[in-house]
């Protein structure tokens, strides 16, 4: 599983972005600018963190709290790689 989720998390983007008027109508708080990611790249790579949005079942929400769990793992792996990477380098400068 090495490498994976690195791969399916550079696929998703983080956006910042405004609530529209659509949004708005639909009864979203216009807070200012926001930060989110975009559920159809994430649904691309990992489907069971999207749900129907609770406002219109025919738009997407992601489900922050399980990208947690997504990230956990892709940062757990990406140290095994680094680990690996630093055993390299030490044995070259060991071999000289």
């Amino acid at each position: 599983m090495m490498v994976f989720l690195i791969r399916k998390l550079k696929s998703i983007t983080g956006i910042y972005f405004k609530v529209n008027e659509l949004g708005k109508s639909l009864g979203l708080q216009d807070n200012g600018r926001k930060l989110g990611l975009i559920a159809q790249q994430i649904e691309e790579v990992a489907p069971e963190l999207i749900a129907p949005a609770p406002i219109n079942k025919k738009y997407k929400t992601v489900k922050y709290d399980r990208v947690v769990a997504l990230l956990l793992q892709a940062i757990k792996e990406q140290q095994a790689q680094i680990n690996i990477l630093r055993q390299k380098v030490e044995q070259r400068e060991l071999n000289g």
